[in-house]
């Protein structure tokens, strides 16, 4: 899996991380966020405005890891690129 991921901010209740793949093949490809427990929030904001770049999409979810996933799949050009932002549970949430 050819996904490059440049933390921005790291810390106790949230990760923010640019993510990119680089390989046009991908299709999948895992953040590891290090927040201890599976993430309340988690937002993927496009930052490539190409005519090929596919959506992004978080297909797995959990207390180590984002997955993240190309929905258009193969041949949408290497360079999807997006901003994740991974939040986790706070009590006046609930």
């Amino acid at each position: 899996m050819a996904l490059t991921v440049t933390p921005v901010f790291a810390g106790q209740n949230a990760y923010i991380a640019d993510v990119i793949f680089t390989v046009d093949g991908d299709t999948t490809g895992d953040v590891t966020h290090g927040l201890g427990v599976v993430p309340l929030y988690v937002t993927i904001t496009a930052t490539t405005m190409v005519a090929a770049t596919s959506a992004l999409a978080a297909s797995v979810i959990d207390a180590t890891k984002v997955t993240v996933k190309k929905l258009a799949g193969v041949g949408t050009a290497a360079g999807s690129a997006a901003r994740i932002e991974i939040r986790r549970p706070h009590s006046i949430m609930r």
